[in-house]
């Protein structure tokens, strides 16, 4: 687990600040905050969080009805979860849907 830096907001707190500001209807606030955590997170290396951020930020884009944002933001998560499956870290977890 990667830490922040002194004075910095840690990015999963940041992204936490976006779902906040999504659910209460302000969709430019949350795309603000979504963006700050991805920055945040990939500067500090964190990959996973970076990916949801980013993901989340394309939700936000969907919607506003904005299909080109959200095609934009869905690549940076798609080719992060790519690279985090080549380096065998990838979460193996069955999802519950395939159990039944």
């Amino acid at each position: 687990m990667t830490t922040s830096t002194p004075g910095s907001t840690p990015p999963a707190l940041l992204g936490n600040v976006a779902v906040i500001h999504f659910h209460l209807g302000d969709h430019d606030e949350s795309a603000a905050h979504h963006s700050r955590a991805w920055r945040e997170a990939v500067r500090e290396g964190d990959r996973s969080t970076a990916a949801v951020a980013m993901n989340n930020l394309g939700e936000v884009h969907l919607l506003r009805q904005d299909a080109e944002g959200a095609v934009e933001a869905a690549r940076e998560p798609i080719a992060m979860a790519t690279q985090i499956g080549a380096a065998g870290t990838a979460n193996t977890r069955t999802p519950p849907s395939a159990t039944r």
